[in-house]
């Protein structure tokens, strides 16, 4: 997604979302790129989940199941 799309989908814009954005290319869980949209002129930046990125959410969710299914059994 551009950052355009990024802002719209999260809420956030500008700064905001390009401090959080830089964070995540820093922390190589997001790749970010620039290509120019064949209307206009300017270079638009695109970001994308990185391997590493995936990884780490995949076990967040696998954490969130178990935790889950623990609470379950003693409820």
């Amino acid at each position: 997604m551009n950052a355009k799309e990024l802002s719209a989908l999260t809420g956030r814009s500008g700064n905001a979302l390009h401090t959080h954005l830089n964070t995540l290319v820093d922390a190589n869980l997001v790749t970010n790129w620039k290509q120019t949209n064949p209307n206009k002129h300017q270079p638009y930046s695109y970001y994308a989940i990185s391997g590493q990125g995936a990884q780490l959410i995949d076990l967040a969710v696998e954490s969130l199941r178990h935790e889950q299914d623990v609470l379950e059994t003693y409820q």
